[in-house]
C-alpha cells in the first residue's frame, strides 16, 4: 500500500481507474485475454465484434497490451485496432451479443506447444451465417491474431447462442443460458482437438448436451471460469425478471 493509506479490506476493491480508450464505442462485444505467446509477462486484452453507437453490428477487433512487472505493477497501452499484414482482420460477417474463450495449455492441454487459441461462439449476426457458428484464430506475439476460421458446421455450438456464457476448462468448450436471447439452463460441451493442420484447432463434432446441469434459466449473465468452477451470476430469468442468485458447477475431465 502507498505510504499513510490503510491496506484495502479482504475482497473489495480500490478506486477505479481510467487507462484506454477503444477506438470504437461498442457494447455486447466478445471480450477476453490471453498471453502473449512469447513474453509471460505480457497480457492481451480483446474487444472482438460487439454493436456501436449508430446500432451497427462490428467484424472487427481491437485490444489493448497489460505488461505485468509485479503483483500491483502493470502498463495498459493505447487500444490498437486488429491488423494483419496491414489488412484489417474482420469476421465473416458482423456480429454482437457472442462470446469470446481463450483456450491454452493452462486450460487446454491438447494445445501443447501451441500459442494461444480465440473461439468465438454464437451471438446475432448482420450477414447469413448461423448464431451457432464457431469462429477460431491464433495469438501472435504481437497481439495481433491470424485470420479467422470458421469451423466446419458439424462443429457448430449446439444451439442458437445468444445473451449467453462460454468458458474453456479441461480441454472442454462449454456454452450455457441464452438460448437465443431467451432465459434458459441449457448447457452443452465438447473436445477441443489439435490433431493434424492445427493450429488451428478444431472441435470434436456434435456437442454433447448437459441435461442434468440443473442451474436457474438465465440470460445476460456475468460468468467466469476459476479453478476448476464455472460460476453464472444475475441476468434475466423466466418472465424477463432480474435474478440475483449465483450458481456453479464443477468442471469434470482432465486438464
Amino acid at each position: 500500500p502507498v505510504a499513510g493509506d490503510n491496506p484495502l479490506r479482504i475482497g473489495s476493491l480500490g478506486m477505479w481507474h481510467s487507462v484506454a480508450t477503444l477506438n470504437q464505442g461498442r457494447m455486447v462485444a466478445g471480450i477476453t485475454s490471453a498471453q502473449n505467446p512469447a513474453d509471460a509477462s505480457e497480457h492481451f486484452i480483446y474487444a472482438i465484434g460487439g454493436e456501436d453507437d449508430a446500432g451497427e453490428f462490428r467484424a472487427d477487433y481491437e485490444f489493448v497490451s497489460v505488461s505485468v512487472a509485479g503483483p500491483r505493477d502493470q502498463a495498459v497501452s493505447d487500444a490498437v485496432i486488429g491488423q494483419f499484414e496491414e489488412e484489417d482482420m474482420l469476421l465473416p460477417s458482423p456480429r454482437g451479443e457472442l462470446q469470446a474463450v481463450t483456450a491454452s495449455e493452462s486450460n487446454a492441454s491438447s494445445l501443447d506447444g501451441q500459442a494461444p487459441q480465440i473461439f468465438l461462439l454464437g451471438g446475432q449476426s448482420d450477414g447469413t451465417d448461423s448464431n451457432q457458428a464457431v469462429f477460431v484464430a491464433g495469438v501472435n506475439a504481437d497481439g495481433h491474431l491470424d485470420d479467422w476460421t470458421q469451423l466446419p458446421t458439424q462443429q457448430n455450438a449446439h444451439y442458437a447462442a445468444m445473451g449467453h456464457a462460454a468458458a474453456v476448462f479441461n480441454n472442454e468448450l462449454i456454452i450455457g443460458g441464452g438460448d437465443g436471447g431467451n432465459p434458459s439452463e441449457r448447457t452443452a460441451h465438447t473436445s477441443i482437438v489439435c490433431g493434424a493442420g492445427c493450429p488451428p484447432p478444431s472441435v470434436a463434432n456434435n456437442w454433447t448436451p448437459m441435461a442434468d446441469a440443473g442451474g436457474e434459466e438465465r440470460v445476460w449473465m456475468g460468468h467466469i471460469a476459476f479453478r476448476g468452477f464455472w460460476y453464472l451470476a444475475g441476468g434475466l430469468t423466466t418472465g424477463n425478471t432480474p435474478t440475483n442468485s449465483i450458481d456453479y458447477s464443477v468442471a469434470g475431465g482432465a486438464p
